[in-house]
């Protein structure tokens, strides 16, 4: 007998596979993870210069970003799992800032979105020590330079009680705060500022002493390592010493022509070689700093005006400008140092004749000669600038504010301040300079205080 089926319809076996169908798509459905996004940090703290991070993205959805206007990234949208870049700008507006950035789903998506949170630090430092070291009577710091150990060595003049002449005296700081040694110099006197260098285990210090002299100190004991005398240069017009590939630059006034200026060069081991005069100087020497094309940049002063004169790397006189006030307004330059991209900067103070103050003056001038900005900071009452300090990024100068404050401030090359701060003295007189040596994360400020030398540690917050 046989078997006998029904026929099956068309219409039918069509309807039979989109049930089937539907059915699979509901059964994976059913098995899909769902939806995730996810960021590997989600805090970051972020210098006041700015910097880079990465952030990673772990997803299986598409996402995008969302971000403050002083932040970038590499991009703001992706699909599943992913990295970026964030940049953070320099923060230029004395306080700290936070940011939170969102990352969330697109496409309709069910994921939750993330936020990050960028915290950033303003321009500021915390004093980490502060001490004061008692000398003889009256110091006059005239420098100070840091070392590639941490350490800090000051030089300066003070009254010997007993003899009733003045001596020039040394003193080491340990990176701690802690005292290392002191010297003492009898009838020895520094010429002026600036006459500090660093060497490869110590310090060169200019000064006269029956006979101007420069004179290596080891910084492991304050040893003299060696001495040389400085012939043709009259000290009691200033001098300067910078660090050169070779050993040191040597400027001055000439002896025997006061209208004349000098460059030397002078050999790690303490001899002299090339010598230079240039003629058409009647002021004071007040310092020297070199470029990174290896060109000079001297300052003087006369006249009630900044004078800088560049010489390049051959020892050929390019040029000197002059630079002056407003009609009453006067200029006296005390620190001067040369940025990456050749501008020089100089601290000292401006004096208005109408009102008979002093306010501290930070100037910079182009490479071309070409005088960029001034600035005046102060406010009644005589202030001054006395150093500074050309960085990577920008610049630091430092000054006394009348009558017995220290101060010092950050500034970008285009004299935008980043952070400025006064320091109150103790027992400070009010005719003391305060001199700045930058150090790892921060700086050392130094000024006389009467019978003492005040130095603070700063430490960038």
């Amino acid at each position: 007998m046989k078997n006998h089926y029904a026929p099956v319809h068309t219409g039918n076996l069509y309807v039979h596979m989109i049930m089937s169908l539907l059915l699979f798509i509901a059964a994976c459905k059913k098995n899909d993870p769902p939806p995730t996004l996810s960021a590997d940090q989600t805090t970051f703290d972020i210098p006041a210069a700015g910097d880079q991070v990465k952030l990673k993205i772990k997803a299986n959805v598409n996402w995008k970003i969302t971000l403050p206007d002083w932040i970038t990234a590499d991009k703001l949208s992706g699909l599943s799992n992913d990295s970026l870049q964030l940049t953070i700008a320099e923060n230029t507006t004395e306080a700290e800032r936070t940011a939170t950035v969102r990352v969330e789903a697109t496409n309709n998506s069910t994921a939750p979105a993330i936020t990050i949170t960028i915290r950033q630090k303003k321009y500021g430092y915390t004093t980490e020590w502060q001490q004061q070291f008692t000398l003889k009577a009256i110091p006059w710091v005239v420098g100070a330079i840091a070392m590639d150990d941490g350490c800090t060595i000051v030089a300066g003049a003070t009254h010997n009680m007993e003899t009733q002449h003045s001596e020039s005296f040394v003193l080491k700081i340990n990176a701690d705060g802690t005292e290392a040694w002191r010297r003492f110099y009898p009838e020895a006197y520094f010429s002026s500022k600036n006459t500090l260098a660093a060497g490869p285990d110590g310090v060169l210090l200019l000064w006269y002493n029956q006979g101007n002299k420069a004179t290596y100190l080891r910084a492991s004991d304050g040893g003299t390592a060696w001495e040389a005398s400085l012939t043709g240069i009259d000290a009691d017009y200033g001098t300067a010493a910078v660090r050169a590939d070779d050993g040191y630059k040597i400027a001055g006034i000439d002896n025997s022509n006061h209208s004349n200026l000098v460059v030397q060069n002078l050999s790690n081991n303490g001899v002299f070689t090339a010598r230079n005069t240039y003629a058409g100087y009647d002021g004071w020497f007040i310092g020297m700093a070199i470029a990174p094309d290896k060109s000079l940049a001297i300052l003087t002063s006369a006249s009630r005006a900044v004078e800088i004169t560049t010489i390049n790397a051959a020892g050929v006189h390019i040029n000197k400008h002059r630079y002056t006030g407003a009609d009453g307004v006067y200029y006296e330059a005390a620190g001067i140092a040369v940025a990456p991209d050749g501008s020089v900067l100089v601290a000292g103070y401006e004096h208005t004749a109408a009102a008979n103050d002093n306010n501290i003056l930070l100037m910079k001038v182009n490479a071309d000669g070409t005088r960029a900005w001034t600035k005046s900071i102060g406010g009644a009452g005589f202030d001054w600038g006395t150093s500074v300090v050309a960085m990577p990024d920008g610049f630091w100068a430092s000054g006394s504010i009348y009558p017995t404050s220290a101060w010092t401030g950050q500034f970008t090359y285009s004299g935008n301040k980043r952070w400025e701060q006064t320091f109150t003295i103790p027992g400070a007189q009010d005719n003391n300079d305060t001199y700045l040596a930058p150090v790892a994360n921060g700086a050392i400020l130094v000024h006389g205080t009467g019978p003492a030398v005040w130095i603070a540690r700063l430490k960038a917050l």
